[in-house]
């Protein structure tokens, strides 16, 4: 056997060394398919087995109701967890390629490794056996076989049992992860087992893969969560690449270890103070390739950012020889020819193909018509046609890059306009100057690819690509519009001009009624809709396939929609005119063309002077826009052909010009759109793994077709005669609006309106200074603006010198710029990589830094203090004898005392097939020692302990020597009685129970890291490098610009080193200090003396200490760049005027007064300059919060870290130390050797960021000793979220979450969170509705609760929100007071109209307003009364009773009624009112404003008449005239004989319409619709506005969560949205001038008719007995006022609003009891508590609070609470008589529009329609609602339908003759609601159907979740003490750590300390010896 000595050094060098020998071909890796089943065995049932979740590369969970897979996400798990885990590998049984064949055979050898015991004995054995062969249940069993009968209609197609199988990888094998209690276990069972081969176990496995890995975990009862998460990290583990790998090639469970050590030292870290565990991460779009982690020189596919990346392939090389490159780029195109045309047989380049065609046929069109307009039809749309089809298929043939589409371009046309005036000027022949201009052109193009001149392509950058694109991309919007705009001359619209002859006279002809609008509805829609359906790819809804197929057809179905709905409406729009024969435009010319004709000889040579401009402007066009589409990120395969493109273009344009036919060149915009429609994705391969971006699909396919079809176009112009021209301006827009997106200078253009903090993540933002960017974004401004001037100028001929002259003025750059900056900001490297460059750069370097390192350090900085002697020592490479020869591999571990190295000892495995069995015991070791050199740059830490290079004996002597230290800490420490063991938690809440001194208050804490480098003498300063005030700040590496706040990641290694700093350096606590000064002699004063740190060497690191500091805002606040944000101009200014005051500064006053003393603070005495702290900053650092300061840095002198954590007593002010003037409590150094900066700015980051930790800081604020820190850094790694290095992007900046848990629970074990259980629904049983037992007793605590609040209910309502709402909501309420008026005058004959109802609305407003016990509840008019009234209105018409006085009786009546039910605390039945009841109800009433928002819009049509299919060359014959009836009614003669009306002496031609309808004359005329003449324009201009109310307001009021602006203009901006929108819309209105519905306000204050007064007579002509009869409709009014007031009343005071006030249903309820008998008295309509207007009204009134830390999610802290608001809108209202001038000017289609978007807006707080969606939606895509993780999604859709049901009928009856009784249909809704307890479960209903919103309920369930698994542990432990040696899993010998000492029968895997777990490797065991 022979013996090989290899040092495996860290778990990274360990790992690699592991998958370096590779010796088994059995051994190869296969992607893992890792499944996770467990099973509870209590009381004997017969469990199974369940999956509970799966991985294929993301975590998937089955839901709580068992039949749904959650979303895929990136596997959170705990570090806790995972030390458990690994305790189990290292502690159980591990069996490595054991042969069997079946479950049974592994059972038995797992079984016949535990060894025999009391407590397990055989008949245990044997119940362990059987539940292990129990059988497996998967998710999919439930739901495949049988169709649910309510089920997702998007997963119709997909309920096929394969549809997983398709995403495994072919070969994958499966690993089983196995777990669950056994209640006869008294000890734990835990087994992992390698199969080789690999398996197939019949049923065990969801999919049918063989299985390679087993991980058993069987325990005891109780535990159940715990083993839960065990075997999730088992399973996440398993997944993990590089772990697979080791776990084939393992050879014993210590590599196991080394691989579960290696995964945690890459694990990213997220602090519990920062982060949620409950939120389930989505997962990112890249994840960093792992192949570094298994080789260590493995280098990443990226390139360094330290040159700027050119065009610099194969392609732009120069030959040396005539059409050299030429002829490579036909050797390069000639053998993927033919693949071309294969690949362009798809459905995708068919979308691409039918969408460019259309596209392109246009712009040919109407570029041929403008030449013909220009050279007199020499050259036309025919010429046009002709020249594009044969150009393009040529091109598309035999071109290099067949991507690129040839089109026309403006300056060729300007080109064309000079010649032809040229020659028209000298009498030349116009085409054959032209032909001999074209052949030299084509001449000289060939010359330059002869001379390989397109390399020079290579000197144009981004810079350069961007400003053209830009134009381009402008020159396509621009004109999109223009020719939109142009329409209207074409078109005239009669907009009240006095330049007109006639009546219907424009200036060049007659109005063109309706057409311009409904051009432009066309246009706007056909630009929405493409958009819409281009990104209906990545929305939730329909099966991938589908989305993909709607997405790549998005123009073509637009158009084709378009096309009908034009077809449809009939209005006579501009279509696409296509010629329709085969000839030349011109009879006088033919299809060839005499280069010199009639021309003179010399103008054959003449020619060469205009053929330069077109040469350099045909290069410049075809190459850029050629570089644009081959760029790198495109990542073409078939290669590209500069030379050969030019080529063809060069031939082509000569053919051109010999037949007479327009030059085409490259399109930028076309080819860039037609490159973006052929992009190519992955499958994923994975569930949850983004699709990556593969290619372009190249080929040729779809250019030739387009121009094939287009060449042919001439022969089917029936069809295309129908697209609308304003369609294709639409495309237009569209094309160049999608084009600007991936333009890298309009992201920089809009960071001039974002505030920084607002600007989004991009990489160039990190490294290069702001002014920077915005200095080199104006630069590229100023050349866009330039280009554009001279394209539409007389001087666009030398457009093409311009062009070329943008490549000198980014070479001229080069002095204003350094060559990194450029890097970022002017290269060819797309965003995505270049941020995973970078992330792999810093990676790299700090790889490098860390290898190179020869300072005397090993990784973990090696901690020791100075004079811990860390001694160089001698010695050699030690053979370990192997032992007896027992035929298994023999594998000894053998450690030094310092354990840089572990030295493996490998015996060759015999060549037999027995397996390797590793029961986890201890292995022998022996001292080794090594040289210095040998040690330095490896990592020894693993997972992270104090690992110091100091000999094992001075360390002894090290802790003697501070024996009272070690005394004093066992003095402060907890109990540690023999066998009792303290967790990291409780020893930190002993720490924070024991508060004795009132110095030591926590405050809140702003950290601050300061850097420094020292090399070579220089005079460095302090740098501020990051803050934090509850979340991470950077300096960009620009150092001019704070980051956004993120969440800290960090990384376990640098906290475990951090650990070591604690533990190992100097620590003091409550030292008195005055001044920086003074701290660096006490930090001095403790380090020892040596010879390499001598008083020379002390004397620098103190004046090192005592630098400047210089902060990131010193830069900047002094002086205003000259380029800067114009979002932050207000904010420096206001800045700025602060700081011009001179001697501006903050005297902290005289000494410190008591009550500073007692609280710990010390104000310095001298004083701060305010002008070196950022203002802004200052407001959001809470009262009297203390500073942290980090110090890190390298010194080149030093040759031992100095390490110091200092606490002052009290807080001192430190001038100049911290970013802010605020008192300094604690301060944090770590100095050393020079070569590991990146590790010391790791270490400076976590110690920043566990300061602000809530917890740890209270523990830094308590702690007696370094003992106490390390159990507060240990509690903090316990509680850390771990994201899996596989899974996750560590470059990737966390955005801070909306909530994070509270810590509360952290520190007190008792401590309950403020959630409700949802075992238990919830219901409205506040004390408001507690029955009183009295009469009026709710009445009277109603009063009593809101009298105190009374006055404040006015002084709460002075804020500008209120003014907001109340300008909004009284626009609102206007229109339909006004509309309900008038619609119930016309059902009354007028004697209720919209005078009585703005009346009855100002009044029961005002009084409601004032009194109410919830003045937040708007009132209103509702569908049911009207439907009420029209009925009472007939009936007593048909029984001859006065209306208005059985109407009093009805109403006296209800308001009785009402009042009885208040007298009795009837509003207490309101608990039964659920959200099922009120989202039916709500959903109700926001359908009927949407409804009938879009009714009254159809209906302007009835009243507007449009003439559709009208001919427009016959508007001058149009007319309609009034002419008397030539057969008159009956009731037209009484007409006319009642009113005296002489028929034949009126002049009947001569009346307006108003007066030909009164007349009852008839209409007749062409121009003549059904009841009256058509109206011209208004209808579409009334769509307009109403859908441009629509759009406007839900942008306006979204702009909130917008990046531009500060954030006070934006609230403002939301604050305001309709106000602003409706004043934006009065005005376009009033300029436009159309004479749209107005909305109509009565001008004097009196009853509509004269014979009816203020005051009814409640009995009145009527007979007695009505006063009686009428009790029988005032019930069912009585329960429809009771109902709509109360379910209103419910919904307003939801408990997630927040009021503070109390609310009061008696009191509201009375309310509108009394105004309803006042407003009957006086005959006006009632009113009563509207839903929509209410919603509103609390929307429009949300508080958030301010963000007091930067990152933290503003939080909704309630409602504003007042009266004001609603007072103001009702006693405006009744004001609104005398103010008729101003409101006349607002039209009803935009108060149409506001009702549109309440409705809308008011369902976006529905669950119901949240759930709606998900019928359309797969389970993949359906949003993480709390609801779905817990209810069966069969069981959800059966709710929502029944929910769907009642909402159907209750409209149905809402709107048929039945409406009388709808009152009682929602009643009835209380009913269904209670019977659906039959069908539900309680616990199901809890989810579905209460008050709680959705993102409390999330927190709660993680909170009910964290305090289920406290009880259980809580209840157990009893039980564990008693079984406390077997249940342990024997994890060896622990570490003398400076914590309390833990028994060796740990009962309770969850006490496993997480550092000292990884003290169980046997090298921490030989030290330990």
């Amino acid at each position: 056997m022979g013996l090989c000595l290899l040092p495996p050094g860290s778990p990274s060098q360990r790992v690699q060394f592991i998958l370096r020998t590779k010796e088994d071909e059995r051994h190869v890796p296969h992607h893992l398919f890792s499944e996770l089943d467990e099973i509870c065995v209590k009381g004997g049932q017969d469990a199974e087995w369940k999956e509970t979740a799966r991985w294929l590369k993301f975590e998937e969970d089955v839901e709580d109701g068992g039949e749904r897979w959650s979303k895929p996400y990136v596997g959170t798990l705990s570090l806790h967890s995972l030390s458990e885990l690994r305790s189990c590998i290292s502690s159980g049984t591990v069996l490595l390629d054991i042969c069997a064949n079946s479950i049974e055979e592994i059972a038995d050898m797992i079984l016949a490794q535990q060894e025999q015991s009391t407590e397990f004995d055989e008949h245990a054995r044997a119940k362990v056996r059987e539940v292990l062969l129990r059988k497996h249940h998967h998710q999919n069993e439930k739901t495949n076989n049988l169709l649910p009968a309510v089920c997702s209609l998007a997963d119709v197609s997909k309920r096929q049992s394969d549809l997983f199988m398709k995403k495994i990888p072919t070969g994958a094998e499966a690993s089983n992860v196995l777990v669950g209690e056994l209640d006869f276990l008294h000890q734990p069972i835990v087994a992992f087992v390698r199969l080789s081969p690999a398996v197939l176990l019949s049923g065990m496995t969801e999919v049918p893969i063989p299985t390679r890995f087993l991980f058993v975990l069987l325990g005891l009862e109780g535990k159940a969560h715990q083993y839960h998460e065990i075997g999730r990290s088992m399973a996440t583990i398993m997944t993990d690449e590089v772990f697979r790998d080791v776990a084939y090639e393992a050879e014993n469970g210590a590599d196991l270890v080394a691989g579960i050590d290696e995964f945690l030292d890459q694990v990213t870290v997220l602090p519990p103070g920062e982060w949620d565990p409950s939120i389930r991460i989505e997962p990112p779009k890249n994840v960093p390739s792992q192949e570094k982690r298994k080789m260590p020189g493995a280098l990443d596919d990226s390139a360094s950012h330290s040159t700027l990346e050119k065009h610099s392939g194969p392609e732009l090389q120069r030959t040396g020889r005539l059409f050299g490159g030429l002829t490579l780029d036909v050797k390069r195109k000639a053998p993927w020819f033919w693949s071309d045309f294969r690949d362009g047989l798809s459905l995708q380049c068919l979308a691409s193909f039918l969408f460019l065609y259309c596209a392109c046929m246009s712009p040919v069109i109407t570029f041929g018509g403008l030449l013909g307009e220009a050279t007199n039809g020499h050259i036309s749309a025919m010429e046009s046609l002709l020249g594009a089809s044969m150009a393009g298929v040529v091109y598309s043939l035999f071109a290099g890059q067949p991507l690129t589409i040839l089109g026309s371009t403006g300056p060729v046309l300007v080109f064309e306009k000079i010649l032809y005036k040229f020659c028209k000027e000298y009498t030349l022949s116009y085409l054959s100057l032209r032909a001999c201009i074209g052949l030299w052109t084509a001449f000289l193009c060939i010359v330059l690819v002869a001379t390989d001149a397109s390399c020079l392509v290579c000197y144009v950058t981004r810079f350069t690509e961007e400003a053209f694109a830009s134009l381009i991309c402008i020159i396509f919007i621009y004109e999109a519009l223009e020719k939109l705009s142009h329409l209207r001359d074409t078109y005239p619209v009669h907009m009240h001009s006095k330049e007109f002859q006639g009546p219907a006279c424009g200036r060049d002809g007659p109005y063109t009624p309706d057409v311009f609008f409904w051009c432009c509805i066309l246009f706007f829609t056909t630009f929405a809709l493409s958009s819409f359906l281009k990104k209906f790819k990545t929305s939730r809804y329909f099966p991938t396939g589908v989305r993909s197929t709607v997405s790549d057809f998005a123009v073509f179905l637009t158009i084709v929609i378009m096309v009908l709905l034009d077809f449809m409406v009939g209005i006579p729009s501009p279509k696409l005119h296509v010629p329709h024969t085969f000839k030349p435009t011109r009879d006088d010319r033919g299809w060839f063309i005499s280069p010199i004709g009639p021309n003179p000889w010399w103008t054959v040579l003449a020619a060469l002077v205009p053929a330069l401009l077109c040469t350099i402007l045909i290069f410049m066009d075809q190459q850029i826009t050629a570089v644009i589409v081959n760029r790198k990120e495109h990542k073409l395969k078939k290669g590209c052909g500069y030379h050969l493109d030019l080529f063809m273009v060069a031939v082509m344009l000569g053919v051109c010009s010999v037949m007479g036919l327009p030059w085409f060149v490259a399109a930028t915009v076309l080819s860039i759109t037609h490159v973006n429609s052929l992009k190519v994705e992955s499958d994923c391969s994975a569930p949850g793994e983004q699709p990556k971006f593969l290619g372009i699909r190249e080929q040729r396919v779809t250019g030739l077709l387009i121009f094939v079809l287009m060449g042919c176009s001439v022969f089917f112009t029936s069809v295309l005669k129908f697209i609308p021209m304003p369609v294709l301006y639409g495309v237009f827009l569209y094309m160049g609006v999608l084009s600007l997106s991936g333009i890298q200078f309009f992201d920089r253009l809009k960071l001039f309106w974002m505030p920084a903090k607002h600007q989004p993540d991009f990489i160039y933002l990190r490294h290069v200074p702001l002014r920077k960017v915005h200095f080199f974004t104006v630069i590229q401004l100023i050349c866009l603006v330039l280009l554009w001037t001279i394209k539409v100028s007389r001087a666009a001929i030398i457009f093409p010198m311009m062009v070329l002259a943008l490549v000198f003025v980014r070479k001229a750059m080069d002095f204003c710029f350094s060559k990194r900056e450029l890097s970022f900001l002017d290269d060819l490297m797309p965003e995505r990589k270049k941020k995973l460059d970078d992330a792999r750069n810093e990676a790299g370097e700090e790889e490098e830094v860390r290898l190179a390192g020869s300072s005397g350090l090993d990784s973990s900085l090696g901690l020791a203090v100075p004079g811990g002697g860390a001694q160089r020592r001698d010695g050699s490479w030690t053979r370990v004898d192997a032992g007896v020869d027992d035929g298994w591999e023999d594998v000894r571990e053998l450690s030094t005392p310092s354990p840089n190295f572990s030295l493996l000892v490998v015996a060759k495995q015999r060549h037999d097939e027995e397996a390797v069995i590793d029961r986890g015991r201890t292995t022998n070791t022996v001292g080794i020692r090594y040289e210095k050199e040998e040690l330095e740059g490896h990592r020894t830490l693993y997972v992270g302990a104090r690992m110091p290079l100091v000999r094992q004996s001075h360390r002894h002597h090290r802790r003697h020597s501070q024996k009272h230290r070690k005394g004093e800490r066992e003095k402060d420490s907890a109990p540690t009685e023999q066998g009792y063991h303290c967790s990291p938690s409780q020893r930190v809440q002993f720490i924070l129970r024991t508060k004795e001194d009132k110095r030591h208050v926590p405050h809140h804490l702003f950290s601050e890291l300061d850097e420094i480098c020292v090399k070579g003498g220089q005079d460095a300063e302090w740098k501020e490098t990051a803050r934090w005030l509850k979340f991470e700040e950077d300096v960009e590496d620009g150092g001019e610009r704070w980051s956004k706040p993120y969440v800290g990641t960090l990384s376990l290694h640098s906290l475990s080193e951090l650990r070591s700093c604690i533990s190992s350096g100097t620590v003091l606590l409550d030292i008195c200090a005055n001044s920086i000064e003074e701290i660096a002699d006490m930090i001095l004063a403790q380090q020892e003396q040596s010879t390499e740190f001598d008083e020379h060497a002390r004397a620098k690191v103190r004046e090192v200490l005592l630098r400047k500091h210089h902060h990131q805002n010193e830069k900047t606040n002094n002086l205003l760049p000259a380029v800067c944000s114009l979002a932050d101009v207000s904010k420096r200014q206001s800045d700025l005027h602060l700081l011009s005051k001179p001697a501006q500064t903050i005297a902290p006053g005289p000494s410190p007064t008591a009550a500073e003393a007692k609280d710990g603070v010390n104000r310095e005495s001298r004083a701060m300059d305010l002008s070196k702290a950022e203002l802004h900053f200052m407001k959001k650092i809470p009262t009297g919060a203390e500073a942290s300061n980090v110090l890190v840095g390298e010194l080149d002198f030093l040759h031992q870290p100095i390490v110091a954590f200092v606490r002052l007593s009290p807080a001192v002010l430190l001038s100049g130390m911290t970013e802010v003037p605020i008192p300094t409590r604690f301060l944090f150094v770590l100095l050393g050797p020079e070569g590991k900066a990146h590790q010391y700015h790791e270490i400076g980051r976590s110690m920043a960021t566990i300061m602000t930790d809530e917890v740890f800081r209270d523990v830094a604020y308590e702690a007696k000793n370094e003992a106490d820190l390390v159990a507060g850094i240990d509690e903090f790694l316990d509680q850390v979220t771990v994201l899996p290095p596989g899974e996750w992007d560590p470059s990737i900046r966390i955005e801070p979450p909306k909530n994070v848990p509270s810590q509360e629970k952290r520190k007190m074990p008792g401590a309950l969170d403020d959630s409700a259980s949802h075992s238990t629904l919830e219901k409205h049983s506040g004390p408001e509705l507690q029955r009183t037992g009295r009469l009026f007793g709710g009445l009277t605590l109603d009063v009593k609760r809101k009298a105190p609040w009374f006055w404040s209910d006015f002084r709460d309502g002075l804020s500008l929100q209120c003014l907001a709402s109340f300008l909004f909501l009284y626009c609102a309420c206007m229109s339909p007071v006004i509309t309900f008026g008038g619609l119930l005058g016309e059902a009354t004959n007028g004697h209720i109209s919209a005078m009585e109802s703005l009346l009855g609305a100002s009044m029961a407003g005002v009084v409601y307003s004032l009194f109410a016990g919830q003045p937040l509840t708007i009132l209103g008019s509702t569908g049911p009364v009207l439907v009420f009234e029209k009925i009472l209105y007939k009936f007593c018409k048909e029984y001859t009773l006065s209306y208005l006085s059985l109407r009093a009786c009805i109403g006296l009546w209800t308001a009785f009624l009402c009042i009885v039910l208040v007298a009795t605390d009837a509003s207490c039945l309101v608990c039964y009112v659920t959200r099922f009841t009120e989202e039916a109800f709500a959903s109700l009433i926001c359908i009927i404003f949407i409804y009938e928002a879009l009714e009254k819009l159809s209906h302007l049509r009835d009243t507007y008449p449009v003439h559709m299919h009208s001919k427009l060359d016959f508007l001058t014959s149009y007319y309609c005239k009034c002419e008397a009836p030539t057969h008159p009614s009956n009731e037209t003669l009484r007409f006319w004989e009642s009113n005296k009306i002489n028929v034949s002496g009126i002049a009947w031609e001569n009346l307006t319409v108003t007066e030909c309808r009164y007349l009852h004359g008839e209409f007749q005329g062409p121009a003549c619709g059904r009841d009256g003449p058509y109206t011209p324009d208004v209808f579409f201009w009334c769509c307009i506005l109403f859908f441009a109310t629509f759009a406007l307001s839900s942008f306006l009021k979204k702009f909130k969560t917008s990046r531009y602006f500060p954030t006070g203009v934006r609230s403002t901006v939301s604050d305001f949205a309709v106000f602003l929108t409706i004043v934006i819309m009065v005005l376009l209105d009033f300029m436009v001038g159309i004479p749209s519905p107005k909305l109509h306000v009565p001008h004097t204050f009196k009853p509509t008719r004269d014979d009816r007064g203020w005051f009814i007579s409640p009995i009145g002509p009527n007979p007695w007995w009505t006063v009686l009869a009428a009790l029988v409709p005032a019930l069912l009014c009585t329960i429809l006022i009771f109902m709509d007031q109360q379910i209103t009343a419910v919904i307003v005071n939801r408990k997630e609003h927040k009021l503070k006030k109390g609310c009061g249903y008696h009191l509201d309820l009375f309310m509108v009891a009394v105004m309803l008998g006042v407003c009957s008295v006086m005959g006006l309509p009632w009113f009563v508590a509207a839903t929509v207007l209410s919603i509103t009204h609390v929307n429009s009134l949300k508080v958030e609070s301010d963000c007091s830390a930067p990152g933290e999610q503003p939080k909704f802290l309630g409602i504003r609470e007042q009266r004001v608001t609603g007072l103001l809108i009702f006693v405006l209202m009744g004001c609104s008589v005398f103010f008729t001038s101003v409101l006349k000017f607002i039209p009803m289609p935009v108060l149409y529009g506001v009702f549109l978007y309440m409705g809308v807006s008011s369902l976006s707080g529905i669950q119901f329609f949240d759930r709606l969606k998900l019928f359309w939606m797969p389970a993949k895509h359906q949003p993480d609602f709390i609801y779905l993780r817990h209810v069966p999604l069969r069981k959800v859709h059966f709710f929502t339908v029944i929910q769907l049901i009642c909402l159907v009928l209750l409209w149905t009856i809402k709107v048929s003759r039945a409406a009388i009784i709808f009152p009682m249909m929602v009643l009835a809704l209380v009913f269904v609601r209670k019977a659906m307890d039959f069908c539900f479960s309680k616990r199901e209903l809890s989810f579905l159907d209460d008050l709680m919103p959705e993102r409390k309920k999330k927190l709660d369930d993680a909170r009910n979740e964290a305090g289920e698994e406290e009880e259980s542990q809580k209840a157990t432990e009893a039980a564990a003490a008693a079984a406390a040696s077997s249940v342990q899993l024997n994890v060896g010998k622990t570490s003398d750590l400076d914590i309390p000492k833990q028994s060796s029968d740990r009962t309770d895997p969850s006490e496993i300390l997480i550092l000292d777990e990884t003290s169980q490797t046997t090298a921490w065991k030989a030290e330990s010896l």
